[in-house]
């Protein structure tokens, strides 16, 4: 099944899994990690539509490269939950206590994206002024999410970004695990 899911769409495979995963190389590469703490955050769209084929082809092949060896790294850190980097970098970075600030995030699309779309980069940073604490593009954009520390805070942010961005979809939404996720998919 994975692999018909990956010819309809890089991300589908990780649909079928469900929980929390780390997915690598376009998605199609998934590994299940232990679940974090639920999480709200509010997901906005610009109205713009980012194309993924044109997205991977301005990134860096350089870049890439790189990227591509390190993730062979990642991958193999996923065998023993016990020593875990990975595991223990999401749940850190979804712990309440763990104040960070997103500069630990990262998404290879933001560079690329952002120079040709300059007001999904306006979008982040808006969501980062109103509090949401990290503030990334989703995947190869356009959506641009913020991890908040509550509902209410969730709730605010979105007031704050459909005044300022009525014409933006704006959502606020909570994380579910994978015991939610496949009760969901029965109903």
């Amino acid at each position: 099944m994975l692999e018909i899911a990956a010819k309809l769409g890089a991300d589908v495979p990780f649909f079928l899994l469900g929980g929390t995963a780390l997915g690598l190389g376009r998605g199609t590469e998934i590994y299940a990690i232990p679940e974090v703490r639920r999480q709200w955050m509010v997901v906005t769209h610009p109205c713009v539509h980012v194309n993924t084929a044109r997205a991977y082809a301005m990134l860096d092949p350089d870049m890439l490269e790189e990227k591509g060896k390190e993730n062979a790294q990642r991958a193999a850190l996923t065998e023993s939950v016990e020593q875990d980097r990975i595991y223990s970098f999401c749940a850190g970075l979804l712990a309440p206590q763990a104040g960070l600030t997103g500069s630990e995030l990262v998404n290879d699309f933001e560079p690329v994206v952002f120079a040709t779309y300059p007001q999904i980069a306006r979008l982040k940073k808006q969501l980062m002024r109103l509090g949401a604490t990290p503030a990334l593009l989703s995947g190869s954009g356009s959506a641009v999410y913020g991890l908040c520390d509550s509902r209410q805070r969730a709730e605010k942010i979105a007031r704050g970004l459909r005044a300022r961005f009525p014409e933006y979809g704006v959502w606020v939404v909570r994380t579910v695990g994978a015991s939610e996720s496949l009760r969901m998919q029965g109903e």
